[in-house]
């Protein structure tokens, strides 16, 4: 712990700060102005905490295994990894020291990219468990798993709408990754865009008018800026993103 690495983050603080622009709103977190990220720096990909003042990183994890897809609980008080430090993939709570509180997956299948819904009480996540890849959610214990998608694609990031009421996705389920919505409890899905470029990754806005997501269609992986109401997409990060640093929430 302790690790710093902030000659790579001070290069890439743009990208950073466009995401936690769209983060996730109304938290009071313990920890404030710290960025979760995971990056494989040191070998394993492990996570940091990013302080967004000084452009300064502290290793969270250390365990073995590969720790990525961290994020925040609404609070600041907990946080959520996908872990192989077990063998496949699980999802762990973690204290924000990054203690292990509790296993919250254990199963034979891929288990990982959490989201927290904005109450704390619930966690989405993507796992291969029925032979597709699939979004599925559960208690904040790990419990009451139900899946969400269901479908020959594959559904991967998903993002809870500060408001609770939606989940915003990627999937490539016509064909091309673009990204959806559907209600919390998986009814009406929506597709928003429709690129020959993969579009992933989306975080909503404060006021869940608007996505943030990943897309190289033009090219080389940026950050676009999605009207959810009109679809109107615009470029908002010029600089490429780079393929070694993996974003998580930034609580307000």
């Amino acid at each position: 712990m302790g690790c710093t690495a902030g000659v790579g983050l001070i290069r890439y603080l743009i990208v950073i700060l466009v995401v936690v622009g769209l983060g996730c709103g109304g938290s009071t977190p313990a920890i404030s102005n710290h960025l979760l990220v995971s990056s494989q720096e040191t070998g394993n990909w492990k996570v940091f905490s990013v302080n967004l003042s000084s452009s300064l990183a502290d290793q969270v994890t250390n365990g073995p295994g590969h720790d990525t897809g961290p994020v925040w609980s609404p609070d600041g008080n907990l946080m959520v990894v996908a872990s192989t430090r077990l063998g496949d993939s699980e999802l762990f709570l973690l204290d924000s020291g990054g203690a292990v509180l509790r296993q919250l997956t254990d199963n034979d299948y891929t288990d990982e990219q959490p989201a927290f819904a904005p109450n704390g009480n619930h966690i989405s996540f993507r796992s291969d468990r029925t032979g597709d890849v699939e979004i599925f959610v559960m208690s904040v214990d790990g419990a009451q798993i139900r899946q969400l998608t269901d479908n020959p694609g594959e559904d991967w990031d998903p993002s809870w709408s500060p408001d609770g009421t939606s989940v915003a996705f990627a999937s490539n389920r016509n064909g091309n990754w673009d990204i959806y919505t559907m209600n919390s409890d998986g009814t009406k899905v929506n597709q928003l865009t429709d690129n020959p470029g993969t579009d992933l990754e989306p975080v909503w806005s404060p006021d869940s008018k608007q996505l943030a997501f990943t897309s190289n269609r033009n090219g080389q992986l940026q950050v676009f800026l999605l009207d959810v109401s009109g679809t109107t997409v615009t470029a908002i990060a010029q600089a490429g993103i780079p393929s070694d640093w993996r974003l998580g929430q930034a609580p307000e």
